[in-house]
């Protein structure tokens, strides 16, 4: 037992992931990101007798198992997440938010829980100066997009809708960024 009071199998590797990182996440022998595992991420907590610091241990990169969660989209592991008393307002390294994670994944059910319940903000930027709507736009989730734009009244955010058209310039057969575009195209004509 080390001194959170975990078990050895349940501790973080080298990079400081541990086994509930890649629970929340979801993976298989050839893909990462897949959809949380909600009975591996109940059974590795009940191995713990400091849940919240399990919850809350962060990778290297200052990435914690709740920004994992949301970046795959499984709306049970946030939950379970943010009942485990995970830290909602923290940033990883270049300041990402557990929003820009969610917004990136594009899980439109799992950005309303955080905005609507765990009161996450959605408008911070990063250290690069990147909101959740262009981390939403760079990766093509257009629900996201029109939500963000709605909730948030950022219609004018010039620098979302700019690269909304640099990725269809880059590749035009990308449906869900031709998508994209058209959504900001559409409120610039309103």
């Amino acid at each position: 037992v080390d001194t959170y009071g975990m078990q050895p199998n349940v501790v973080a590797t080298r990079d400081g992931a541990t086994p509930l990182h890649w629970a929340v996440a979801g993976s298989t022998a050839r893909e990462f990101g897949v959809g949380g595992h909600i009975d591996v991420c109940r059974f590795l907590l009940s191995r713990v007798s400091d849940r919240r610091a399990y919850v809350n241990q962060v990778t290297l990169d200052g990435n914690s198992p709740l920004m994992w969660a949301s970046w795959s989209g499984t709306l049970d592991t946030v939950k379970l997440m943010v009942r485990q008393r995970a830290n909602t307002d923290i940033a990883n390294r270049n300041g990402c938010t557990v929003a820009h994670w969610a917004a990136s994944g594009g899980d439109l059910s799992v950005c309303r829980y955080l905005f609507e319940i765990a009161k996450v903000d959605f408008s911070t930027p990063n250290d690069g100066g990147n909101t959740p709507l262009t981390h939403a736009v760079a990766f093509g989730h257009g629900e996201v997009v029109q939500w963000l734009r709605n909730t948030f009244e950022c219609s004018s955010d010039h620098t979302a809708h700019k690269l909304a058209n640099d990725f269809v310039q880059w590749n035009g057969t990308d449906d869900r960024r031709k998508s994209v575009l058209a959504l900001f195209e559409e409120w610039d004509m309103q």
